[in-house]
């Protein structure tokens, strides 16, 4: 990829992309507004053409236009912020699934329902029930991983501090145990939308095409913070409310422990120890505890007062040394 053709990317993403797919939920529907029945099908069972639900075109086609909306207003809030940080990929890739859904359902409802005297009469081919369950889905895959492929996504810039963290000068027979956390300010309130739209579509569509959505804003929500111990076992990363699940890091595979600042566009845990040799935490900008691990592996997890944690990881190094 170009160096032009990757300056295009957050103007393709960020503005023309949802801006085409509200077009495409308004205008098709608005077009061909007297060609539908004033009753129009929009819900079909999982695998049956037959529509087993309706509603008036005017509440149908509303539907559909506040999802697209609602899609296009986070991806171009994420589109106006990201070079900041201040909004992460999820926002990018939520929007175009809700912006991606409420295009395909405007489709689906016009075309289905074209010239009918009855919404009954309706029918949902193979190519319209893929577009309403697949193609959202894939829009928001591609156009995340397409926004990380060219820097819009991921930590944008590495450690401030590169030097060993100072110790804290425990003794040998002092033992001490920090904890240290983190909460991102965004996650909640998308988190609460999320499963707003999604009920919304519960209740109006079926469970199929809400309870990806739903899934998804739970692990938003549940995922919006980390709590951080250091101690003689080593780093564990707890998340969500519950502190579960746990992240565990044995004092035996980490070789020394720094204080970063990370700036980042994207959310989530990302990376893979295993597959990949390095794993990050991100919940928000700012501070974090970067980990080197044995065989050349790295761990980052954003929390406050990571430079305490850091030093006190050194002394029960430097301990187990001697």
């Amino acid at each position: 990829m170009t160096p032009r053709s990757r300056a295009l990317v957050p103007h393709l993403l960020g503005w023309g992309v949802p801006l085409g797919l509200l077009l495409l939920t308004v205008g098709p529907p608005v077009l061909l507004w007297g060609r539908l029945p004033a009753r129009v099908a929009d819900h079909w069972g999982l695998a049956s053409d037959v529509p087993n639900g309706s509603h008036p075109k005017t509440i149908a086609v509303g539907i559909a236009a506040g999802l697209s909306l609602v899609g296009v207003a986070l991806v171009v809030y994420w589109a106006r912020r990201q070079h900041r940080g201040a909004y992460p990929t999820v926002a990018l890739f939520l929007g175009l699934l809700l912006a991606g859904l409420g295009a395909a359902l405007a489709l689906n409802i016009t075309y289905t329902n074209l010239d009918l005297m009855s919404w009954h009469n309706a029918r949902l081919g193979v190519a319209q029930l893929s577009l309403l369950k697949i193609g959202p889905l894939t829009l928001a895959i591609a156009g995340t991983a397409l926004a990380r492929r060219v820097g819009l996504g991921g930590v944008t810039s590495s450690a401030v501090s590169s030097e060993l963290a100072p110790r804290l000068g425990l003794a040998d027979s002092e033992r001490a145990l920090w904890l240290g956390g983190a909460r991102s300010r965004w996650a909640p309130p998308v988190a609460g939308v999320g499963l707003s739209v999604g009920l919304v579509l519960w209740l109006g569509l079926g469970w199929l095409p809400a309870i990806g959505l739903c899934c998804v804003a739970i692990a938003i929500g549940w995922f919006s913070s980390v709590l951080v111990s250091a101690s003689a076992d080593g780093v564990a990363v707890r998340y969500g409310p519950l502190r579960w699940p746990v992240t565990r890091i044995p004092l035996r595979r980490i070789v020394r422990a720094q204080a970063t600042d990370v700036r980042t566009t994207s959310w989530g845990y990302r990376g893979s120890l295993a597959l990949f040799g390095a794993a990050a935490v991100i919940v928000r900008s700012g501070t974090a505890l970067r980990l080197q691990l044995m065989g050349d592996k790295g761990f980052v997890v954003t929390v406050d007062d990571a430079a305490t944690g850091a030093a006190l990881v050194n002394d029960e190094l430097a301990r187990q040394r001697r």
